[in-house]
C-alpha cells in the first residue's frame, strides 16, 4: 500500500512537471522570450525602423503579417498563427498535406481560426504600409506555408538553403500589394 502511495505521488509530480514545462513553452512562444525581447518591443522596433509606417499602428496582436522577414515572423500574431497551425495538425494527425485538396481544406480551416480570433492577414504594400489581403490571398499564403512544411521534410538540407532564399525573395514580391 505504501509503494502504491509513493508511485501515485511520483506520477503526480511528473504530471506537474509536464504542465509546468508546457506552460513555459507557451510563455516563450506567446511572448517571444526566446529572442530575449518581448514581441511588443519587437513591434515598437519595427515601427521605428520602417521609413513609411503610417499604418503600422493599426497592426493588432491578432494580425498575421504575411512575410518571411524574421522581424515580422516574430510578431505575436504570427506566433499565434504558428500555434494555430500546430494545434490543427495535432487535431488532424492523418491529414496528408502533400495532397492539394487536403492542404486547401486545412488552409480554409486555419484561415477560419484566425478570422474567428478577429485576426487579419496583412501584406506590406510598395509604399511600406500594411494592407489586408483578403481570404483568397490568405488561403494561398497559408497553403504555401503548409506546402513548404511538406517540402522541407522531404529535401536534403543543402538544397533547402539555396531554394529557401530564392523562395523568400519571390514570395515577398508576390505578396506585395499595390
Amino acid at each position: 500500500l505504501f509503494l502504491l502511495f509513493l508511485l501515485f505521488l511520483l506520477l503526480l509530480l511528473l504530471l506537474l512537471l509536464l504542465l509546468l514545462w508546457l506552460w513555459c513553452c507557451w510563455v516563450i512562444v506567446r511572448f517571444g522570450f526566446s529572442q530575449g525581447v518581448s514581441s511588443a518591443h519587437n513591434l515598437k522596433e519595427m515601427a521605428n525602423n520602417d521609413e513609411n509606417n503610417d499604418m503600422l499602428h493599426r497592426i493588432c496582436s491578432n494580425d498575421v503579417l504575411c512575410s518571411t522577414i524574421p522581424r515580422y515572423v516574430n510578431h505575436v500574431g504570427n506566433q499565434d498563427y504558428a500555434l494555430a497551425v500546430a494545434a490543427y495538425l495535432l487535431r488532424h494527425p492523418r491529414i496528408n498535406l502533400a495532397r492539394v485538396d487536403e492542404r486547401v481544406a486545412a488552409s480554409r480551416d486555419i484561415v477560419g481560426i484566425i478570422r474567428y480570433r478577429r485576426g487579419r492577414f496583412l501584406a506590406k504594400t510598395r509604399r511600406g504600409t500594411w494592407k489586408e489581403i483578403g481570404d483568397e490571398l490568405a488561403l494561398r499564403w497559408v497553403s504555401r506555408q503548409l506546402r513548404r512544411m511538406v517540402e522541407h521534410d522531404a529535401r536534403p538540407p543543402e538544397e533547402e538553403q539555396e531554394e529557401e532564399q530564392e523562395q523568400n525573395d519571390e514570395e515577398e514580391q508576390n505578396l506585395v500589394v499595390a
